[in-house]
């Protein structure tokens, strides 16, 4: 348990983050992200997993399903910490997650959605279960030398380089999928995206895979890996760029 001060400060900090991310998308907007119109609703979706279904871009479900896991992670945590038991955690995680739900709906503040309060729930179990996992260096490195400090953290700087050429190739997908380009195909152009966000995804997981593999080799005093998503990252630039290529001369 970390101290009180220190405690209730991450608390605060997380209650002020749920409760902007839900209710107060309705009171304040963000430029080019949502405005607070579209939130101004008294609505209620009762279907499980309904967004799935029924949605406007392809990637929107998934948004939300990864946003949701998210910004419940840190309240499973807390409260495991506090509650000392992971089913009290996760059905405090749900709890609020169904108040917030009936405010939304009670002060026609967004979408009172059954898919939020499932999402919710499985986030705060999420958390609940990692504060309750032994230490992170334990776990993932539970043998070896701690290494020098400066290679530690050059590690990091690397791992998180990659993290950003990650984030891009989401960012690029995302724009390529969400608006027109003359010349291509839909067919084409959805493809190019499912590309790029795929050959993110892939080197945000060799990113975290290649941190710990340096981080081992460092700790036994190995030579260090070879950076496999190099040559991936190269692979799946030059495949996209032949796609949207051969879509425009087409």
């Amino acid at each position: 348990m970390p101290k009180r001060s220190t405690y209730y400060t991450a608390v605060a900090l997380t209650a002020a983050a749920v409760l902007f991310f839900t209710i107060g998308k309705a009171y304040v907007g963000l430029p080019g992200v949502w405005d607070t119109i579209s939130h101004e609703v008294r609505h209620l979706r009762l279907i499980p997993f309904g967004s799935f279904i029924y949605y406007r871009v392809w990637w929107g479900p998934w948004l939300n399903l990864i946003g949701n896991i998210v910004l419940f992670l840190p309240v499973g945590y807390l409260a495991r910490l506090r509650l000392g038991k992971i089913w009290k955690a996760t059905l405090f995680s749900m709890v609020a997650s169904l108040s917030i739900e009936v405010a939304q709906y009670a002060l026609a503040a967004g979408y009172s959605d059954i898919d939020d309060l499932l999402i919710n729930t499985a986030g705060g179990a999420l958390g609940a279960t990692l504060a309750h996992m032994p230490s992170f260096t334990r776990t993932v490195f539970p043998d070896g030398d701690e290494p020098d400090a400066r290679f530690t953290l050059a590690n990091e700087r690397t791992f998180l380089a990659w993290t950003r050429t990650a984030l891009a190739f989401l960012a690029g997908g995302i724009a390529l999928g969400a608006f027109d380009v003359t010349g291509i195909t839909p067919e084409t152009q959805t493809f190019a995206a499912a590309t790029v966000i795929v050959i993110g995804m892939a080197i945000a997981a060799g990113a975290a895979i290649r941190w710990v593999r340096v981080e081992r080799a460092l700790r036994h005093g190995r030579p260090l890996p070879a950076p496999a998503i190099a040559p991936l990252l190269g692979v799946g630039i030059l495949v996209a760029s032949i796609v949207v290529l051969v879509g425009l001369l087409s």
